[in-house]
Parts: C-alpha cells; sequence; structure tokens
C-alpha cells in the first residue's frame, strides 16, 4: 500500500538518515521525504551506503545523540 501522501501529516520531529553512496535507496528519496514532513532533520552520511548504521556508527550515533538533545 501506498502512504506518501500522508507523510505531509506528520507533525512529530523526525531523523532521517541516509548514507551518501546508498545504491537501494537513493539520496533523493530521504531529500524527499524531508521536503514533505515539515518538522525533520536530514543527516547525509559520507562513505556510507544502505547499512549506514553499520558502516558509520559513531556517525549515526552522534547524529541520534544531538537530535534527542537539540530537537527533543
Amino acid at each position: 500500500f501506498d502512504t506518501i501522501e500522508k507523510t505531509s501529516s506528520i507533525n512529530i520531529p523526525c531523523l532521517i538518515i541516509v548514507g551518501k553512496s546508498d545504491k537501494l535507496t537513493p539520496i533523493k528519496y530521504s531529500e524527499f521525504f524531508h521536503t514533505k514532513i515539515e518538522n525533520s532533520d536530514l543527516h547525509i552520511v559520507d562513505g556510507a551506503g544502505h547499512m549506514v548504521m553499520l558502516e558509520k556508527p559513531v556517525e549515526v550515533n552522534t547524529s541520534i545523540k544531538n537530535f534527542f538533545t537539540n530537537r527533543l
């Protein structure tokens, strides 16, 4: 089922993390969701692909920590 039209109704803080070299889910999709979700932050991680949390765990954890500290 397609729920893309509902993304603009999301009104809670959201963190979108994507690897810059992600070939399975290209950055353009994360950028799309970032524009549709008003209260979102987008973090593009250099040197990472689709498994960004395994490839760059320190950077991902830092991004999540900063998001919680600054936005929640």
